[in-house]
């Protein structure tokens, strides 16, 4: 059984963004956990998930600010606004499904620009 609630995760999840940690965000992931980028792209597995946003952090990152939470048992969805260091502001969905051990089996990204 999952040691952490979906929310906690998410939680988790935007403060490791927010900390630019992107050894702490592929820690969150399964060693098969998918995540989907808007533009399609997909990243398997902790490491994949790591090197995805130690690239991201280089550049103009995301400054994510969380607006609601959807709570669902293994399952979130939470609306945010994210900024970035070069001005730009993006609206987003970010879904995450967790597996029995707390970890992010998939996360969906999907943004409005």
């Amino acid at each position: 059984m999952a040691t952490i609630s979906s929310r906690q995760l998410a939680e988790t999840y935007f403060a490791c963004v927010r900390a630019r940690d992107a050894k702490g965000l592929g820690a969150l992931f399964a060693e098969d956990g998918v995540l989907t980028l808007p533009d399609a792209r997909e990243f398997v597995g902790p490491r994949a998930v790591a090197e995805l946003y130690a690239g991201m952090f280089a550049g103009a990152a995301p400054r994510p600010q969380p607006m609601t939470f959807i709570e669902a048992g293994l399952a979130c969805a939470v609306e945010l606004e994210a900024r970035f260091d070069d001005g730009r502001v993006t609206y987003a969905a970010d879904f995450f499904r967790l597996g029995q051990d707390g970890l992010i089996r998939r996360l969906d990204i999907y943004a409005k620009r």
